[in-house]
């Protein structure tokens, strides 16, 4: 696309009404939002050097620093 284009593009963006404008802006942010953090779970997952953890351990690891009783006991 060239740079023509996109300023065109943008000259009849500002003729919609600002709710749209608004609609338009928010679904850009969140496509820009998921890109990025996509990026960074797959940085994660590659510099991961240790196998996934569980939602047990998890558990059991919050248990642990809070030094509350299992989901089951309580």
């Amino acid at each position: 696309m060239s740079a023509m284009a996109v300023v065109q593009e943008f000259d009849r963006i500002r003729e919609w009404p600002v709710e749209w404008q608004v609609q338009l802006a928010e679904k850009l942010n969140a496509l820009t939002w998921r890109r990025q953090w996509d990026a960074l779970c797959a940085r994660v997952h590659a510099r991961a050097k240790s196998a996934p953890v569980s939602d047990e351990e998890i558990d059991e690891i919050v248990r642990d620093v809070r030094r509350e009783k299992p989901l089951g006991q309580r």
